[in-house]
């Protein structure tokens, strides 16, 4: 875990000119099927017209007779196309296989650049899966470790024994906890017991805490209470309250079962963390191009993670000024498009 946060930290000094560059260099995907199509038809067609002046010209040429008299010239002229027929055929199934060479030319330009795009995508979706598995997987240690603090499990027991005055014991661990947290990435913690009920929370005094604590609940109901079994959520939204519709926040989860002595209930350390930065940040990078965007949405189409253009989702009206994209947008056929003004 220590070298990939080295490493995690290392990606995140490289610049949005270089990461370009390496684009470029080793994802590059050459789109020209449309200019290759337009080049071959003018190429057909400037053959075309200079056979057809070449003809011309040959015909003219043999029609000119020695004589005077107009109909000399016009049988001249007949007879110069009577031998020119053979040519003008030979000419025009030349032309017919320009046209269809062409065709082929193009339709297999098309069937390569598809395939090397299908071969980008795929390449993005394996390494930002894998990397965002690694992500998920590296905030379960972090859970997992922060359990395993000798002087947090001691406190907890300690507390549930109540051997201890609660007020002394809640402010030791919030300490403890808040000195866990200044090395982390979680942007707070929550300590649950197996009613529901809130231990010690970052913020105690948080108007947000009746929902934080519904989000983790949420998450807890039906995990294991087996000590040292995690689990992660997904994105959430936290309101005011239940009946409120005002949104504060998204968070995620990652909760552990607390080792604990036989015959006392579990407890669960949850810690919580912005989705808008790692989780967002991963899916971000594993695009193609300038344009391209990587983005988790869950089985009813909720987008799960921050898009890069909000600004955009705002002017097409599907995003208030100020709203998060994260949840807030569903991944769906509008039925239309929405850069015409089409409404969904």
């Amino acid at each position: 875990p220590e070298l990939r946060d080295l490493i995690d930290r290392a990606l995140l000094t490289i610049t949005d000119e270089e990461r370009r560059t390496i684009r470029r260099r080793w994802m590059s995907v050459r789109g020209e099927s449309g200019a290759s199509k337009t080049n071959t038809a003018l190429g057909v067609i400037v053959v075309a017209l200079l056979l057809a002046l070449a003809l011309t010209t040959w015909v003219a040429w043999r029609g000119r007779g020695n004589g005077s008299t107009a109909s000399v010239k016009k049988l001249d002229l007949r007879e110069g196309w009577r031998e020119a027929w053979p040519i003008l055929t030979a000419a025009l199934a030349v032309i017919v296989a320009l046209v269809v060479f062409a065709s082929w030319s193009s339709s297999l330009q098309e069937q390569r650049t598809r395939r090397d795009v299908g071969h980008a995508l795929l390449t993005v979706l394996n390494t930002t899966s894998e990397t965002l598995g690694d992500w998920m997987q590296d905030k379960r240690h972090e859970v997992q470790q922060w359990s395993r603090e000798p002087g947090l499990r001691l406190a907890v027991e300690t507390r549930l024994s109540g051997s201890s005055p609660s007020d002394a014991l809640s402010e030791e661990l919030a300490q403890h906890l808040a000195s866990l947290l200044q090395l982390s990435d979680a942007s707070g913690f929550l300590l649950i017991d197996g009613s529901g009920q809130v231990l010690l929370a970052s913020e105690q005094g948080d108007a947000a805490l009746p929902s934080r604590l519904r989000a983790a609940v949420a998450l807890l109901q039906g995990a294991s209470d087996e000590p040292g079994s995690t689990s992660i959520g997904l994105p959430v939204r936290l309101s005011q309250g239940p009946d409120s519709s005002e949104a504060l926040d998204t968070l995620m989860h990652a909760a552990v079962v607390m080792p604990r002595s036989e015959g006392m209930e579990p407890v669960w350390l949850v810690l919580e963390f912005d989705p808008q930065e790692g989780f967002s940040r991963i899916l971000q990078r594993g695009r193609i191009g300038s344009s391209g965007e990587s983005y988790a949405f869950d089985r009813h189409g909720r987008l799960l993670s921050q898009s890069r253009f909000e600004e955009d989702l705002v002017k097409i009206g599907l995003l208030e000024r100020g709203q998060a994209s994260i949840l807030g947008i569903q991944v769906r056929d509008p039925g239309g498009n929405l850069l015409e003004g089409h409404e969904p």
